[in-house]
């Protein structure tokens, strides 16, 4: 059984609104200097992105949805971001 685009997107999707909801939903949220989080946390999304498209680079069936992946995972986390302008940036991952 594989995946469809579709599917693929939406979990991309749940990805990335994941990482976003996970950093602004902790307590020290509103007291800490979000400017600075949101750079370390956007690097360690584009980590994670790397991880995995290296991971779903093994099976052939994934080696085509790795950029829609990547790049619906780091928008849907930019989305998610407050005070950041709703827009979608295409990350490569190096692999």
């Amino acid at each position: 059984m594989s995946l469809e685009s579709d599917e693929l997107k939406f979990i991309a999707q749940f990805w990335g609104e994941r990482y976003a909801d996970a950093l602004i939903a902790n307590p020290r949220w509103p007291r800490c200097n979000q400017s600075r989080a949101i750079v370390a946390a956007e690097s360690i999304v584009r980590s994670a992105i790397t991880g995995v498209a290296a991971i779903l680079d093994e099976g052939a069936d994934f080696r085509p949805h790795i950029g829609m992946i990547s790049a619906t995972t780091w928008g849907a986390f930019q989305d998610s971001m407050p005070g950041k302008k709703k827009k979608s940036v295409r990350v490569r991952a190096e692999i």
